[in-house]
């Protein structure tokens, strides 16, 4: 199968379009991780997939690593339901600030993540990507010398901590710590 292939807006990511992923062979799926090695992200819409397809998709790239703050939902440990409840506290999951999601997993932090929106509540779940490659790219050769050995150090516990202590009670789970990176 010949993808259909349509780059995103400047210069992030690129959609896969008519594509059904309960129904990709060995072939479809390199040409799915050469686009996202290309692209860095990449959008694949309109997808009807139970946990088991969607859990095999993930690990077509790759072991999976279960995520930290959050216990996986029953029979697939490593996928993560994230339910936004009438009482959160939090604005939206990540809406109101930059974040990423695995920064402070250290050197086990995963390669890739996968997202699926089953229910987006109207004018939430507008994910934005950008690029740090790019960004990179673009900054002047002063600024690339003055950062060139600088160490980042990433944690949750800035404005991420009220969703992340909501759900570490949710779990009984305690989670947070700080890692350089």
């Amino acid at each position: 199968m010949k993808l259909s292939i349509t780059p995103g807006n400047k210069n992030i990511g690129a959609y896969i379009n008519n594509i059904d992923l309960n129904d990709i062979d060995s072939e479809t799926t390199h040409q799915i991780k050469n686009t996202l090695n290309q692209f860095g992200v990449i959008y694949i819409k309109k997808q009807n997939i139970n946990s088991e397809t969607y859990q095999n998709f993930a690990k077509s790239f790759g072991e999976l690593v279960a995520y930290p703050r959050l216990k996986g939902i029953e029979n697939y440990p490593f996928i993560n339901a994230i339910v936004r409840k009438p009482d959160d506290k939090n604005l939206t999951f990540g809406g109101s600030f930059f974040h990423n999601d695995n920064p402070y997993s250290g050197k086990d932090r995963p390669r890739y993540t996968v997202l699926y929106g089953i229910e987006i509540p109207t004018g939430q779940g507008n994910t934005i990507f950008s690029s740090g490659f790019n960004a990179y790219e673009k900054l002047p050769k002063d600024i690339k010398e003055k950062i060139e050995n600088a160490i980042g150090v990433f944690s949750s516990e800035g404005p991420i901590a009220i969703t992340r202590i909501e759900r570490e009670k949710e779990m009984g789970i305690k989670s947070a710590k700080k890692n350089a990176s």
